[in-house]
Formats: structure tokens, C-alpha cells, sequence
């Protein structure tokens, strides 16, 4: 109705206009009317298209929600099967329901761990305990930490091993798109011994007091998650990143995490014995009080480590770099340290991502350390802080920059092989050994075995 009202009212009082124009001029108008109109329904039904088309996508979404959760639920193994790859599925496609199938996948591997262990009875898990004692030869068994991997790897599958279920639920959280404020997973106190999270990306994933003996990490990212008090002995990691993560009192013996990126990681407390992290990345790192009995940390980053207090009697710290290392306390007797640099920069290619490395020029911090025994040879000790070290028995052959105001305050004794520079007049020195007696460096051995 208005199409035809409104241009007679428009143009009906125009003057100096021919009737055929003025009607001409009242026609377009309709025809601009009839279009504009026509266009207005046009984007009107497109808007009420998308909603349907919206509504009925939820509703199929929730539909496939309902019926994996049912196939969960399910005790055949294949179904289950299908009902986990049914809320990866959807997880990829809504953005809105992502959040709720990652806890429902962690719910799922936390609970499903639990009964797996719980289904063995007290008196089954004794009685393989005692199974195994039988079956493991102890000449396999050379070192403490040797211990777990040997009866691993004698221990049924049934007794080590999580179920394929759980195991395909840690595969799907570890390869879930990253989307802004959605968790990676809760693992918490789950038992998963021996899964296999190789490549997995679980940034900020929770996996406090969870077990995860001999399990495959290998390139796995795993960058501020929080592992406070779990379970990693005889784990594999190599190349695995801990970036700012949390390992407070986790227990990594015998774990392999050669190349491992462990820049700002807290590993206060932590017991790494017999642990490889040749080559690893430990700028920055809390080792407050954790053990590192016989650990192998060749060639390993220690740039700013803070190590008070730490246990490194026997590690291999051979050409590992320590300036900046905090190491005040730490038991470092037996330790190999040849050809390692506790004092000079020297700056490494290496990417970070969301940590910078800030260099450390200050030298490293032995005060109190107890070194006896301990190979210094070649190493880079200018300027590094050696007060009340214990150094008898320790060889410091062709050491770099150690002077005798540094060794002025350590403790020294006949043992002590001191490089071939510092031969020449004695060293005054008061310090007193735990007895009381005074230590007379005059004993000290030169490089080449002369007095010193």
C-alpha cells in the first residue's frame, strides 16, 4: 500500500513539471520501493536461515554429545573406543563445547586409570611383587635406579600397562586444537603407567601426584604444566619441554631427558638419581635440596641454576656450563666437573618461546660446597666463590683463572691437586676442619704433583 501513496504524496505539489514526467518520476520510486523492500525480506529470511541452520547444528552437536557419552559408558572396549573419537570430533568442530569434552576426557582417564588399579586386589599385588623378586636376576641390576626399570620390564602387561582406552583418551587431549582459556587436561592422581604421550601438546595440563612410570614423553610440550609430586622414574623425555613447569618433590629416577627443555623449572626437592640429562636446557631452574645422585648432566645448560643444598655426589658434569649457578651447600663429592665453565659467558643459540634467557656474567656460587674428591680439571673457575668449599682430594689441573685469594677461606689437605700456576709460595689459611684441627695447605700438590 504504501508504494503507491507514498510518491503521489512526494511529487504531487511539484510545479513546472509535464504530467508524464511527474509520473515517470513517481513510477521509478515505486520500482526503488518494490526493490529496497524486496531486499529487506530478502536479508530478513537469510538471518531467520541461520538461526535455524545454527539451532539445528546445536542440536546435532548435542545429539552426538549425548550418544558418546552413552558409548563411554559402554563395556566393550570398541565402543568406548568410538564415543572418545566422537568428542574429538566435536571438541574440533564447537569452539563452544571444547571446555566441556576436555573434562570429560580427563574425568574419563582419571577414573578409568583408578579402577584399572584398583581391580587387582591387595593380595594379587603381593603376590606379584613377590613374583618379581623371583624373576629379576640381581646382576641385571648395577644401580639403585635400576631397580624400577628391571622389574618393569619383567612385570606383566596386565600389572604396567594402562588400558587402550585411556591410552586413546591421553592421545586425543594431546592433540586437541589450542583455543584461548580452555584447559589441556586434568590428570591428576591418574595412574599411567607406561602411556605414550610422545608429541603430545600439553601446555599447562594439570598431572599433580600423577603416576607416570616409564611412560614415552618424548618431544611431548608440556611447558608450565604442574607435575608437583608425580611419578616419572624410568620415563623417557627426551627432547620433552618442561618450560616453566612445576616438578616440586617429583621423583624422575633413572628418567632419560637427554635435550629436554627444562628453562625456569621448579625441581625443588625432586630426586633425579641416576637420571641422563646430557645436553639439557636448565637455565634459570629451582634444584634447591634435590637429589642428582650419580646424574648425568654432560654438556648440560645450568646458566643462573639454582642449586643450594643439592646432591650431586658422583654426577657427571663434564663440560656443562654453570655460570651464575647457585650452588652454596651442594654436595658435590666424587663429582666430575672437567672442562666445565663456571665463570666465563658464552652465549647459546636457542629458542625460548614466551621465556627470556637473561645472560649470567656473575660466576658461579660453591661456597660451603663440599668437593672432595671432585674432578675440576680444565675448568673455568675466575672469580667463582670457593669459601668454605671442602676441596681435599679434588684435582684442579690445568683449571683456568683460580687464584690463591680464592682458595684463601676453602678447606685443602695433602690430597688436593692445585694447577701448576699456583705453584710457588705457601698459602696462609685459618680455616679449621669439622674436628677443629687446623688444615695446613702447605701440603698442597701442585699440578704436576710438586709441593706447593
Amino acid at each position: 500500500m504504501a508504494v503507491w501513496k507514498l510518491p503521489p504524496l512526494l511529487y504531487g505539489d511539484v510545479v513546472n513539471a509535464s504530467d508524464d514526467a511527474r509520473l515517470k518520476a513517481m513510477g521509478d520510486m515505486r520500482t526503488a520501493l518494490v526493490a529496497g523492500l524486496a531486499g529487506l525480506a530478502a536479508l530478513a529470511s537469510l538471518a531467520l536461515t541461520a538461526r535455524t541452520y545454527r539451532l539445528t547444528q546445536e542440536g546435532q552437536i548435542t545429539e552426538r554429545y549425548t550418544r558418546a557419552i552413552d558409548q563411554l559408558g559402554s563395556d566393550k572396549l570398541d565402543i568406548r573406543l568410538g564415543g572418545i573419537y566422537a568428542l574429538e570430533r566435536i571438541a574440533v568442530d564447537s569452539g563452544r563445547d571444547h571446555s566441556t569434552v576436555v573434562e570429560v576426557l580427563s574425568a574419563f582417564a582419571r577414573e578409568h586409570s583408578e579402577a584399572a588399579n584398583q581391580h587387582r586386589s591387595r593380595l594379587e599385588g603381593l603376590r606379584a611383587v613377590e613374583l618379581l623378586r623371583r624373576l629379576v636376576p640381581r646382576r641385571h641390576i648395577t644401580r639403585p635406579d635400576q631397580g624400577a626399570r628391571a622389574l618393569n620390564a619383567y612385570a606383566p602387561d596386565s600389572f604396567r600397562r594402562i588400558t587402550t582406552d585411556v591410552q586413546a583418551t591421553l592421545t586425543v587431549l594431546g592433540r586437541l586444537p589450542e583455543r584461548l582459556n580452555v584447559s589441556r587436561g586434568d590428570l591428576g592422581g591418574a595412574a599411567l603407567v607406561g602411556a605414550n604421550l610422545a608429541g603430545a601438546r600439553l601446555e599447562e595440563a594439570n598431572f599433580r601426584y600423577s603416576d607416570l612410570r616409564g611412560a614415552t614423553l618424548t618431544g611431548a610440550d608440556l611447558a608450565r604444566a604442574s607435575l608437583t609430586a608425580a611419578t616419572l622414574e624410568g620415563a623417557d623425555m627426551r627432547q620433552t619441554r618442561f618450560a616453566g613447569a612445576r616438578l616440586e618433590g617429583a621423583r624422575l629416577d633413572g628418567a632419560d631427558l637427554r635435550g629436554a627443555d627444562l628453562l625456569a623449572t621448579d625441581l625443588r626437592k625432586a630426586q633425579l638419581q641416576g637420571a641422563t640429562l646430557t645436553a639439557a636446557h636448565l637455565a634459570n631452574t629451582r634444584l634447591d635440596e634435590a637429589n642428582l645422585k650419580d646424574v648425568k648432566l654432560t654438556r648440560a645448560y645450568l646458566y643462573g641454576a639454582v642449586l643450594r643444598e643439592a646432591n650431586l655426589q658422583d654426577a657427571d658434569l663434564s663440560q656443562a656450563t654453570l655460570v651464575g649457578a647457585e650452588l652454596r651447600g651442594a654436595d658435590l663429592r666424587r663429582a666430575n666437573l672437567q672442562g666445565s665453565n663456571l665463570s666465563k659467558w658464552e652465549e647459546i643459540t636457542y629458542g625460548y618461546r614466551r621465556f627470556e634467557l637473561r645472560p649470567k656474567t656473575e660466576p658461579a656460587n660453591l661456597q660451603d660446597a663440599k668437593l672432595q674428591d671432585a674432578n675440576l680439571r680444565q675448568t673455568k673457575l675466575r672469580s667463582v666463590n670457593l669459601d668454605g668449599a671442602d676441596l681435599r682430594g679434588a684435582d684442579f689441573t690445568e683449571s683456568e683463572g683460580l687464584t690463591r685469594q680464592q682458595l684463601s677461606r676453602a678447606i685443602l689437605d695433602s690430597t688436593t691437586i692445585l694447577p701448576a700456576t699456583l705453584q710457588g709460595p705457601r698459602i696462609e689459611q685459618d680455616q679449621a676442619t669439622p674436628g677443629g684441627e687446623p688444615i695446613e695447605v702447605d701440603d698442597a700438590v701442585g699440578g704436576h704433583g710438586a709441593p706447593f
